[in-house]
């Protein structure tokens, strides 16, 4: 009589059950397989990277990653695959990610393993957190512009102040103050650069200008007492 081997686990990808948890699942579920690529998307996480399902599958995993990061990952997926062991596998991570368009955005990761050997796989549960990240962002330029405002400055001290205050905690590249000269026009008082190498030809050129009143987005601000907003000045 012989005993028969017992079964190794499976990655559950193709597992119905898990296929009717995940794919109704409100968080992005990515599984990759042993060769470090994509064999499993649910909906949410098409959605959440910007691709269709049929898109992602077969994919490397590094797609969804920042090209800085790829190196790093290719050598951990790797020693994940021949040992079972991952730094980051059994935890919580946050990571930048990268969608179909190019844009990076902030995300929550979580990882889980299954299988053994060439069957070993790992599935990540992602959340998006751009919006925990916009609504610190704002807390923080809130604080900062009060600590400002509490300050000993005259209005005309502190307006540089709170620009620097917003576009620090804001994570903005470039803030300029518009003011009013003699001639009742908009002329820029006070600019803060992140990477003066970056943006000091933008600067040299708008301190060179004034605006009237509905011109420029400077202009057009305080025209109409509102926000301008511009999604790609480039």
């Amino acid at each position: 009589m012989t005993r028969e081997p017992p079964e190794e686990p499976t990655s559950g990808v193709g597992d119905s059950a898990f296929r009717a948890l995940a794919d109704t699942a409100p968080d992005a579920i990515v599984t990759g397989d042993p060769t470090d690529r994509i064999a499993y998307v649910n909906p949410a996480a098409a959605r959440l990277f910007g691709y269709a399902p049929e898109e992602m599958v077969g994919q490397p995993i590094a797609l969804l990653m920042p090209e800085r990061m790829r190196t790093h990952h290719h050598a951990g997926y790797a020693r994940f695959v021949g040992t079972g062991e991952g730094r980051l596998v059994g935890g919580t991570v946050e990571v930048p990610a990268v969608r179909s368009d190019g844009q990076e955005f902030p995300i929550e990761l979580a990882l889980g393993s299954t299988g053994t050997g060439t069957e070993r796989t790992l599935t990540a549960v992602i959340r998006d957190l751009s919006d925990r990240h916009r609504r610190e962002r704002h807390l923080a330029a809130q604080l900062a512009v009060t600590s400002v405002l509490a300050g000993p400055h005259s209005s005309v001290e502190a307006a540089p102040r709170i620009v620097e205050a917003l576009a620090s905690a804001l994570g903005w590249e470039f803030g300029g103050l518009w003011m009013l000269d003699s001639e009742a026009r908009l002329r820029l008082h006070h600019v803060w650069q992140a990477d003066p190498d970056a943006t000091g030809a933008f600067a040299r050129m708008s301190a060179d200008r004034t605006l009237a009143p509905g011109e420029g987005m400077a202009g057009a601000a305080l025209r109409t007492g509102r926000p301008q907003w511009v999604e790609d000045v480039a």
